[in-house]
């Protein structure tokens, strides 16, 4: 096993850090995926909402960077995109802009086929000496390349995190790897008030739960306008966030340990 999954890594530590300030997503979407409840296996379509979407990170009222989103067909399959930048860089580096992008390749039962990513931590804002030593770890780039067999649930992923190498196969099984996937279910109540996923978390090399609680309906207000939504309260090991979607399934707006908070700015025309 690589020294950056064992549980007591400083790896461990980076990643964990670069999730609560939300541009975690990126590692966590690697090999992320959702072993189906009862209600999915019994049957319940999952659909993807095609489109673009941009959110924007903030720390209170500070906007930290901002989130791109790309959902769309490509034939029988489904692609999806997600691209991270940042507004300010840190103390004496060069100008913000792009710092990491993702791009998966699903099959129709969202099983995935390839993924693809890159990220800079270099260029994210550091606010302590802390944190300056973890994206210090980390390494001025991350690669990552996997191509997966959809019939074993199996992954090849090469490339390098710093100066670690990685070559490993990783079993992440069969099913939707994507969590937007589950959101439409959760904004109709087909999976009824109370739902929890089995979540496979590459740093721990285990599963870990993730129990969903859909609550009351409401409008609520945030920087771009007011938006019809349903807040749903998600618990990982006893970490709680809240989240907020529309009637679509579409993430809204996201309360993150820490102040940050990911917030909707505006939707893109439905990719065909």
């Amino acid at each position: 096993m690589l020294r950056f999954l064992l549980p007591t890594s400083r790896w461990r530590l980076v990643g964990d850090t670069l999730w609560l300030l939300a541009f975690g997503v990126v590692l966590a979407l690697l090999v992320a995926r959702s072993r189906a409840s009862s209600m999915l296996r019994d049957g319940v379509a999952l659909e993807l909402v095609a489109g673009v979407q941009q959110r924007a990170v903030f720390r209170g009222d500070r906007r930290l960077g901002r989130i791109e989103e790309r959902v769309e067909r490509v034939g029988q399959h489904w692609r999806v995109r997600q691209r991270f930048w940042v507004e300010e860089p840190r103390r004496g580096d060069g100008p913000p802009g792009l710092v990491g992008e993702v791009t998966l390749r699903l099959q129709a039962d969202l099983t995935l086929l390839r993924l693809t990513l890159w990220a800079e931590p270099g260029k994210l804002p550091a606010p302590s000496s802390f944190s300056r030593g973890l994206l210090r770890a980390l390494g001025d780039r991350v690669e990552v390349q996997g191509q997966c067999d959809p019939q074993r649930g199996s992954c090849q992923v090469r490339g390098r995190i710093g100066g670690l190498p990685i070559d490993e196969r990783m079993q992440v099984g069969r099913g939707p790897v994507w969590p937007g996937a589950v959101y439409p279910l959760l904004a109709r109540g087909v999976l009824g008030r109370r739902t929890e996923l089995s979540i496979f978390d590459p740093l721990t090399m285990r599963a870990r739960i993730v129990s969903y609680e859909v609550g009351p309906r409401r409008e609520i207000a945030l920087r771009s306008g007011r938006y019809r939504a349903v807040r749903v309260m998600q618990d990982v090991d006893g970490l709680r966030t809240e989240l907020w979607i529309d009637e679509r399934g579409r993430p809204l707006l996201q309360r993150l340990p820490f102040g940050v908070t990911v917030e909707h700015e505006a939707f893109g025309a439905a990719l065909r």
